[in-house]
């Protein structure tokens, strides 16, 4: 199983990746042309993944290339942000019911 990087892992292997996770509060470390770390990646809908590569790509080739990319990123990182409030929301109503 692959571990996200922190920095303390990219020191020891003396490669030190340039960009952090897109997600608020992540602290992991993703190699340049990385938008997310693995597991908040994963957290994105197939769908939206795709928009963010295809977007990305086209940078450079389309004049409304970057404004669609930045929009792409954008919906990727609510959807992320969505799924963790969703998932606290349901701890917090399983703790409920505890006590």
């Amino acid at each position: 199983m692959s571990h996200p990087i922190t920095r303390a892992r990219a020191a020891a292997a003396n490669c030190l990746p340039t960009a952090e996770c897109a997600t608020a509060n992540c602290q992991h470390l993703v190699q340049p042309g990385f938008l997310m770390c693995l597991p908040h990646w994963r957290q994105v809908p197939r769908v939206m993944q795709r928009d963010v590569w295809t977007w990305y790509r086209q940078i450079g080739r389309r004049s409304d290339a970057a404004r669609s990319y930045q929009a792409a990123v954008a919906a990727a990182v609510e959807a992320v942000y969505q799924k963790q409030l969703a998932a606290e929301a349901s701890r917090s109503k399983r703790n409920a019911t505890l006590f």
